[in-house]
Formats: structure tokens, sequence, C-alpha cells
């Protein structure tokens, strides 16, 4: 930390520093609380890096055994049943001792049993290559630990999971947890499994923090060893206690080589409603991605799951929420994968050090439009950078290229070529009908709405134009703006944004998304028959107990509110509607704009 100093406006300030490149994103950055001066630069990364073909660091002249394709079955053992640890182990010079190690959690003594392949001990068949040993039986609830260690001839020795040290890391061990919660359920089910040490680690680890725990994730027969799992949180919510405390959302990643469901990155298992279980009919914001899906826009699929950690069933249910990611750019965007994707964010400030689990911070700014400059009119990186933070990029993540792009032909609004500028760049039918979806349902929390966060923009490589992508809307369908309010609402400290609304030709793109909604999906003719099954389905696996208040029925309140929203959306488009129009062919026309 610096000490506290006075830079007046006119001075000029060098900030310096050293780095060496080592792995990772090369490009590091020397940031001053305050965000007004920064220092940045690429390393130097060598044109050698040793591997692949070639002798590096971690080369030795003879590795231990290879232990592969480890798991233990059944997978989710019930209470005093013994699990059956299996894997395949080899080595070309032969393998001379290959052992199960496991404790009880929270004891730190081992207890050794022979993997073995002879039909005996667990082992299912002798001689098929599958290695086995068993971990007695244990009460409900009852972790235990392990690990595999194998040695060749030559001495040469492997453990299953590796342990770490190099990288600081604590160490690794397999998870099994006796007696899980099994429901008779609709959903489907995860299970998170980590020792008592983990636990106690989690704790210490603030909200916001963005290290990972060492855990075993079950999903029926599925089982994946030493993935990593956090809190998934925001600035304005953080209060988190522990894995298995007060409700909170997770963020998962799981290992390059064991991926669930063909990914590794699973960023929000996240409750329904904003900030703790504040929706109790556990569907308005999946109800709100129907609209954005029938209007053709970008739209998150969110798989309801039940949830249990070491045992602890975490609510109702959880929502495995697909995010906007180099995987959704390939689903949206397949043949133009190589662009720019950019987290439409609030500036935020933070203390040097968290208090506790949690770190205060200042809001400095809502997410905007508009022009930040410095000397020279040139724009400032600094600025944008929390506002438009950069989540994929084909080059540097200091290229503001096409935001500063996007700010200038906001900024040309009253000039007559404002809307070649904007449409030039950005996708306006994108951009039109993701504010209409929000209004619709009421969203204020929102880029187009009041605050100027919670979307994603993608600008690709090969002409794909700036195009928005909904991440968090789940201040909605009666947990935000009144129906039908509101509709012209936006950022008051953002007139760029605004202009957009104010401009004609983005205006009746806007009410043409209106019109397509309420004559389509946004209807409790469309909505309800979807929204009753789940109802159904929630009451059926008896959902309702998790919730103080039981389970909300959505024709109580959700389906009466979107009549409420059509209604008086259909009423405030018939009084600018035109019913017929004829058109001047003697008016001016410039950049296809006419002027009268």
């Amino acid at each position: 930390l610096l000490p506290p100093n006075n830079m007046p406006a006119s001075d000029t300030v060098t900030l310096q520093f050293q780095a060496r490149w080592l792995h990772g994103w090369p490009e590091p950055i020397l940031h001053l609380d305050g965000n007004w001066l920064e220092a940045y630069g690429a390393m130097p990364i060598p044109a050698n890096l040793g591997s692949p073909g070639l002798p590096n660091s971690t080369r030795v002249t003879n590795a231990g055994p290879a232990i592969y394709q480890v798991t233990h079955t059944p997978s989710l053992p019930a209470a005093n049943q013994a699990a059956v640890v299996t894997a395949r182990v080899h080595d070309p010079n032969g393998v001379t001792n290959f052992t199960l190690y496991y404790r009880i959690d929270p004891s730190t003594s081992y207890s050794a049993v022979p993997m073995v392949e002879n039909g005996t001990g667990g082992d299912a068949i002798a001689g098929d290559g599958i290695f086995s040993a068993t971990i007695p039986g244990q009460p409900a609830n009852i972790v235990a630990a392990f690990y595999l260690a194998a040695s060749d001839s030559r001495g040469a020795t492997t453990r299953f999971p590796a342990l770490r040290p190099q990288n600081n890391e604590p160490v690794r061990e397999c998870i099994v947890l006796f007696g899980d919660g099994i429901p008779v359920s609709s959903l489907g089910t995860y299970h998170l499994w980590l020792t008592q040490t983990n636990v106690q680690r989690w704790i210490t680890i603030a909200d916001l923090g963005n290290e990972y725990v060492d855990c075993t994730f079950v999903n029926n027969n599925r089982v994946i060893y030493n993935m990593g799992a956090r809190f998934s949180t925001s600035p304005a919510h953080q209060g988190f206690n522990s894995p298995v405390g007060n409700l909170c959302t997770y963020e998962w990643e799981m290992p390059d080589d064991d991926q669930f469901l063909g990914a590794t990155s699973f960023h929000k298992i996240h409750l329904p409603g904003n900030g703790g279980l504040n929706d109790s009919t556990l569907q308005r914001e999946q109800t709100s991605y129907t609209f954005m899906h029938a209007l053709g826009l970008p739209w998150l699929f969110r798989r309801n799951v039940a949830l249990y950690v070491n045992g602890n069933r975490r609510g109702p249910l959880m929502e495995d929420t697909q995010l906007p990611d180099s995987d959704m750019v390939k689903e949206y965007f397949p043949n133009d994968t190589g662009g720019f994707l950019y987290k439409f964010d609030q500036w935020y400030e933070f203390a040097a050090q968290p208090s506790g689990v949690a770190i205060s911070y200042a809001k400095e700014s809502t997410h905007t439009l508009l022009p930040y400059t410095t000397t020279g009119a040139v724009k400032k990186v600094t600025r944008y950078r929390p506002m438009y933070e950069i989540r994929r990029t084909p080059d540097s993540m200091n290229d503001f290229t096409n935001i500063f792009s996007l700010v200038d032909a906001a900024s040309s609004y009253g000039t007559p070529n404002y809307v070649a500028n904007m449409e030039g760049l950005a996708d306006m039918r994108n951009w039109m009908g993701v504010f209409a979806v929000n209004h619709a349902v009421g969203n204020w929390d929102v880029y187009g709405g009041q605050t100027g966060q919670n979307l994603y923009g993608y600008v690709g490589a090969a002409g794909t134009k700036f195009t928005l992508m909904m991440w968090d809307m789940n201040i909605d369908l009666g947990s935000g703006w009144g129906p039908g309010a509101n509709l012209f609402t936006s950022n008051v400290n953002d007139t760029n944004t605004e202009n957009i609304f104010l401009c004609p030709a983005f205006r009746r793109l806007y009410w043409g998304a209106f019109e397509r909604l309420i004559n389509g999906q946004f209807s409790v003719a469309a909505t309800a028959p979807l929204a009753n099954a789940k109802y159904k389905a929630y009451a059926n696996d008896n959902l309702g107990a998790y919730l103080s208040g039981g389970l909300e029925d959505p024709n109580s309140a959700m389906l009466p509110w979107i009549a409420q929203a059509q209604s008086s959306i259909a009423s405030q488009l018939a009084a600018v509607d035109a019913p017929q129009f004829t058109v001047n062919p003697t008016v001016a026309v410039s950049n296809d704009v006419a002027y009268v």
C-alpha cells in the first residue's frame, strides 16, 4: 500500500513495477485506489516453452505408475453401506504396490487397504485390470477421505490425487459421504462433499474471494473428484457464512480432464430470486427468460436441481444457470466465435482488506455509455475498465476500441448520421428487444434500466455487431416496477442511453418488440401452461416445506401481474400506434433518415 498523498490534476505521475510471466494471462495491471491511475502492459513470453515433445522442469528419468479411472461405488452409499473404490494402474516397469489409504473425517489417521483385482475384497471380476478396495460402511452423514498410492519396481511412486505444494495448494483428497439425501423428486440432484478442514478453510475465505476449495461432486452415478467450489456473489450480496450455513450461491470449476455435461465452468448455482430465497413461486426469472426466447434473443438455460452439501439440503431447489461465456458465444455465433465478450457492470472500489468475510465497497458510478477523456481528449481506459469487464478477447485485455467506437456513435445523437453510426456497430433490433423484455417484466436493475448492469455484450471478429446477452433478471414479475410502468425509464446519469429511447428509428423497434411480446408469449394464455406444470411438479416434490410462506401458486400473483402488464402495455402502444399513414415523396432523405 502507498501512503496517502495529494496529486493535483495538473501533475504528471509515473507508476512503475516489475513482473515476470510464469503462467496465465500476460498483461498485469498496477491500479491505484480510486481507479484514476493505472499502469499496464504485456510481459514477454518465452518463444520456447519446452513442451510438447521437449524436456521441461517436470521431467523425471522414471515416472511413477499412472493411476486413472478412479471412482467409488455406489456413488451415493447408504448409511452403513460399504463403498468400493476402483481404479486402473499402469507402469512399463511393473507395479509392485497399489494401496488405498482412507480416513474417517475429521480423524487424520489413515487406514491402508491393498487394491486387488483377484475377485475378493469388493473386486467384481478377477483379472479385468480394474483394482478394488473397500471402505467399510459408516453411519449417516459421516465423511471418508481417501487417496491412492502406487509404486513401480524401480521405486518411483505416484499419489492420486497428486500433491502440488509448488502451487501452495492444500492437500487434496477424494471424498465419500455415507447416507446422503436421495429425494424422490422430478428434479436432478447434485451432491457436494468436503472435509471438515475444507469447510473451515472455506469459512475463512472472503465471500468475494477467488480461491477454490477442494471438493467431490456427485450426480447420479457420476463422481468427479477434486473439483473446486467457492461462493458466487456480488458486492451487494455478501454475508454468506459457510457452504453449509445460511443459504448461499456457489461457483464450481470441474477439472479440464473430467468435465460435467461437457463443461468445466458452473459459475452460478443460484437460489431463485434476488438475494436469498425471495421468489416463492421458484420460477419468476425462468418465466422472464421465456420472453427473451420468444423474441429470438439470447437467453440463459436454468436447470432446476436439488442440492445437498455434506448432507444438508440447500433450500427447495437451486438453479444451475448458464452464463454468457465462450460456450454461449459458440451457441449463438458459431461462425464468429473469436471476438470480444464484455460484462456490463457498475464501478466499485473496495477496501484494502476484508473485515471478516465481507469487504466494504463504494459504488463510484453506474454503467454508462458516456465519453470519459483524459489529456488531449483521449478516452480514459481506467474509467471504462470496471464498466466493460473484458471476459474474452482475441488480443488484449486492454483493447477497448469497440467500446470507444460505440461511445462515439452514441455521442453523435442529433446529427444526421446518428442512426447509421449506431446500426453500423450494434444490432439495434437486439438492443431494443432486450430493453423491451426487461421493461415488460419490470426489471430496473439492468443496463437500459436504472442501474446499468447485468448484461453482457459480444462483438465478433468476423462481422457480428455488438449484441446484448442477458445475465441477471431476478427483479421481475412483481418484485420490480409495477405492471406496465416506466417503459421509457433508464439511467438518468447516462444521456447517451436515454437518447437511444428518444430516437424515432429505435423507438419504433422498441414498440415493435412490445407488440410482438403482448401478441405472443407475454400473456397468461401463453405462459400459464408451463407455469402451472412447474407449480404442480414443485408441489408434488413438497418444495413448499422449504419456504416460510409455502409454495406460491403462480395464478395468485405472477400470472395476474402479467395480465395487468400486458393490458397496460397494449393501451400505451395503442396511443402511439398509427392505424394508417401516407408517405410524402418530397421529404429530404439522408443516410436513409427522412427529415420533416
